[in-house]
């Protein structure tokens, strides 16, 4: 099944806080990506097309939820895409040019083998 995501997601667990309607609370990512993260630790119950506001240092940023589901009694993760999402957000570098869709096609390159010319 071909891959949706616009960018290739970066395992990293990073500490920000969450503002839900008015609730801040701290929580953390689990993956990242230049267009928006999984985050974890939330505890209350968000919904998918909700607006947050994330925390990271003093940078701040509004996401969408674009999916959410319960990870056990009184906790959530979600999945999150930058409606404002400034480029140095998160503090590391992420290639925005590395693409899932790119990945495959070089997967696919070698498992082909050398070409015949």
């Amino acid at each position: 099944m071909p891959e949706r995501r616009a960018a290739k997601r970066t395992k990293m667990v990073l500490p920000v806080k969450i503002n839900l309607e008015g609730n801040i609370a701290a929580i953390y990512t689990v993956d990242i990506s230049p267009f928006g993260a999984r985050v974890a630790g939330i505890r209350e119950e968000v919904r998918p097309g909700q607006t947050v506001t994330l925390s990271r240092g003093t940078q701040k940023a509004q996401f969408r939820v674009v999916w959410a589901q319960p990870l056990g009694k009184g906790e959530f993760q979600a999945g999150l895409e930058g409606i404002n999402l400034k480029e140095k957000f998160w503090g590391v570098e992420l290639e925005k040019d590395a693409t899932v869709d790119n990945d495959m096609e070089v997967l696919m390159k070698l498992l082909k083998g050398p070409q015949k010319r």
